[in-house]
């Protein structure tokens, strides 16, 4: 409960942080924008808050194969409750959070931390496997550097996606942590992570068509590159940014497919600066109904008993 109480407060704390940060670096170029098409902002928000939704609906059906009898709210409000506590700095939060809210289920609070960490992994590598098909459907970038960055991130997914979906380590982990719990944390099944890899690239793909509406609401086009490279771009701003949130870096990334696809450099750092402030608005929305969901559910006060292995 304690936990629960910190990552509400820091879910607060991290939009604060998002704002001042976004207020400080200046908001130059947004004003060459105009909203050419509501309708396609507004299709743009259904499509990326309904992607978070699949997301939620992976991760209820990781757990089940993992023997955890979560229920879809609960995995609603494990996944969207703490999505702002990212914007702290630490990036620890999140994956700290949604683990917190099924330590009930999975009987130990670490073991529910090695199954959150494992399932934002698969994210992380289908994300960099969506990036990889992009260079088989859009050909490789015209500066080397660019596709080279995109071909190793897809290599070490592969690499990866191999270890990952092999459950000896991830087993192994759990086994060696509930013996040395002393709670005595229960064995948890380890499934296959393969279905999590494969649904994993729709989904990416379909948050880069949320974000290719959202570029034509404003005037702009990316000719397909956003459905293969803002999986990219989230990716690099989970993985390798150094600020919170990916502040920064996941903006330089969408800057430079934008580029790619024929853009100026002004008009795709003003749509990246654009797309921000817009996601900052959606993952709101979606905090809001995690918090409204937990609160009306009792979802911290769900029963630790687990259906048998079948």
């Amino acid at each position: 409960m304690m936990l629960h109480t910190v990552i509400r407060y820091l879910s607060a704390a991290g939009i604060l942080f998002a704002l001042w940060f976004l207020a400080r670096h200046g908001t130059g170029g947004l004003e060459s924008l105009v909203l050419v098409s509501p309708w396609k902002l507004f299709l743009s928000v259904t499509v990326l808050v309904g992607v978070f939704h699949v997301r939620a609906w992976m991760w209820l059906h990781f757990l089940r194969r993992c023997g955890l009898p979560i229920g879809y709210r609960s995995a609603v409000v494990s996944r969207f409750r703490p999505i702002l506590a990212k914007y702290v700095p630490g990036k620890i939060w999140v994956v700290m959070g949604a683990a917190e809210s099924i330590t009930p289920l999975a009987g130990s609070f670490r073991q529910s931390v090695v199954l959150t960490v494992c399932f934002q992994f698969s994210l992380i590598l289908s994300g960099l496997l969506t990036g990889a098909a992009g260079l088989v459907v859009l050909g490789f970038p015209a500066f080397l550097s660019q596709g080279i960055t995109v071909l190793a991130g897809a290599i070490l997914g592969g690499a990866g996606l191999v270890l990952v979906s092999s459950r000896t380590m991830t087993r192994a982990v759990l086994k060696k942590i509930a013996a040395s719990d002393a709670r005595g944390g229960a064995a948890l099944t380890v499934p296959s992570m393969i279905p999590t890899h494969i649904l994993g690239i729709p989904q990416w793909m379909a948050t880069g068509w949320a974000f290719e509406l959202f570029f034509e609401s404003l005037g702009g086009h990316s000719g397909g590159y956003a459905l293969f490279y803002q999986p990219v771009a989230q990716v690099a701003g989970t993985v390798f940014a150094l600020t919170p949130g990916g502040l920064g870096t996941r903006e330089a990334f969408m800057t430079g497919y934008l580029g790619l696809a024929g853009m100026s450099l002004g008009l795709a750092g003003a749509l990246a600066l654009a797309a921000r402030l817009w996601f900052l608005g959606v993952e709101t929305i979606l905090f809001a109904i995690g918090w409204f969901l937990g609160a009306t559910s009792g979802t911290a006060k769900q029963s630790p008993a687990r259906r048998p292995d079948r």
